[in-house]
């Protein structure tokens, strides 16, 4: 991966931590997350999500990075893929059972 490739993904994990962060989570980059507290970390933290984030010029390949963020996420945090390709709007892909699990919690508090 060429070093524009590597700024193209770093541009994109800062723009998912402003979104994360005006949602009102307390998002970070692996950058700033604590060094040597775990090996395997997120592209960005957004608690409970474990969020690998893609950017690509072309196919963003939304499961492969869900299944990356799913190897290394441990319990009790929801993996989640974040993937941007040029010129379209950005999408998340999850599990169907952890989004029906947000999808109840938030049925929940509308009721």
């Amino acid at each position: 991966m060429g070093m524009m490739q590597r700024e193209k993904g770093a541009d994109w994990e800062r723009q998912v931590v402003k979104l994360f962060q005006a949602a009102g989570f307390d998002a970070k980059r692996r950058a700033q997350l604590q060094a040597g507290a775990e090996k395997k970390q997120p592209d960005v933290l957004a608690d409970p999500f474990w969020l690998e984030c893609k950017a690509r010029k072309r196919n963003a390949r939304p499961v492969a990075a869900l299944e990356q963020g799913a190897e290394a996420c441990p319990g009790g945090r929801v993996p989640v893929a974040v993937c941007k390709v040029n010129y379209r709007r950005p999408t998340v892909t999850l599990y169907l059972d952890d989004f029906l699990d947000l999808a109840r919690e938030w049925r929940e508090r509308g009721e």
